[in-house]
């Protein structure tokens, strides 16, 4: 009987090992800021997506219809190049789900048939200001479950979540807008893991332009097969000024279990909190997200010492030290 259980448990543990995760779904939005079109329907999309929050969103601004376009103007030759990977150039807005163009009236339908989509790898990306201009960016590529792909896209991009400026068409907020290519517009060939478990890391840096907002700079990845299909998306966190003087809050206040961790902590405390952030030593923001069930994933940050701090509009902020350890 000790034999049959233990080949069970073991098979049970081989299993989970396996398992796929949720895929992060993205939403690739061609726009043009004097399209009066895109001033008309881009707010339905937007709307849609808010309605999805688990959603990534990126906007290019191809030179089509409108070459004077400010953001494309910025940088119009990568604009244009990851508009032609899709062969939509010419017209605007268009929208590409998961590398599959679609019509604007179906992004909602769309989203809904996408919300059990399921992947085979982890991809994440965090970033940190090196320099007040400078930016490094860290994008891993983690297989966590059995697949017989060997060779992706990867397209790694700069974008600024928020841009607050009146244009041509009348817009006066521009979500997401995309700024600099870190990688080929049509994506680095890559070599994906190969083995469960098994990690691949790309490092990137680069210059915040003067025009620019830094604190507003996040990095989007985007990981596909060669069919354009996307495998899953990632999206970092904005840099932020957070202090480096951190003050734990007492045990009474605050349990952190366990610790160390491997893949998710769960929180025990006197209030209720809805919102977290893990902070490294050296006051970089790490990770944030809304508080679900008192339980954190942290399967996505690398082995270290981070702070725990948890946030709500009534109750001070609650901070723990916490150890990751994989």
């Amino acid at each position: 009987m000790k034999k049959i259980l233990l080949s069970a448990l073991t098979l049970l543990i081989g299993l989970l090992a396996q398992a796929q995760i949720n895929k992060i779904n993205i939403v690739e939005h061609f726009t043009n800021s004097n399209c009066s079109i895109c001033a008309s329907k881009n707010p339905a999309i937007y709307s849609t997506l808010g309605s999805n929050p688990n959603v990534l969103h990126i906007t290019f601004h191809p030179s089509s219809p409108y070459a004077s376009c400010v953001f494309s103007m910025a940088n119009p030759t990568e604009n244009d190049a990851r508009t032609n990977f899709y062969n939509i150039y010419g017209g605007t807005p268009r929208l590409v789900v998961n590398g599959n163009v679609i019509t604007t009236a179906n992004l909602s339908s769309t989203l809904t048939n996408l919300n059990t989509s399921l992947t085979n790898y982890h991809v994440y990306a965090t970033q940190q200001l090196i320099t007040s201009d400078s930016i490094l960016v860290n994008v891993v590529i983690k297989k966590i479950a059995s697949d017989t792909m060997t060779q992706a896209l990867l397209f790694v991009g700069a974008k600024q979540d928020t841009v607050i400026q009146i244009t041509g068409n009348g817009e006066s907020i521009h979500q997401d807008v995309f700024r600099k290519g870190l990688t080929n517009m049509n994506g680095n060939n890559i070599n994906l893991p190969s083995n469960i478990n098994d990690s691949t890391v790309f490092t990137i840096s680069y210059s915040v332009a003067p025009t620019w907002t830094a604190s507003r700079m996040q990095t989007i990845v985007i990981v596909q097969d060669l069919n354009k299909q996307v495998i899953n998306s990632a999206e970092s966190t904005n840099i932020q000024s957070i202090p480096t003087t951190v003050h734990e809050s007492n045990l009474e206040e605050l349990k952190v279990y366990p610790n160390p961790s491997s893949e998710n902590i769960f929180i025990q405390c006197n209030n209720q909190y809805t919102a977290y952030k893990i902070i490294s030593l050296q006051g970089k923001l790490i990770a944030k997200g809304n508080l679900i069930n008192n339980q954190i994933s942290i399967v996505q940050i690398s082995n270290g010492t981070y702070f725990l701090q948890l946030v709500s509009n009534g109750n001070s902020p609650l901070i723990s030290k916490i150890q990751i350890q994989k």
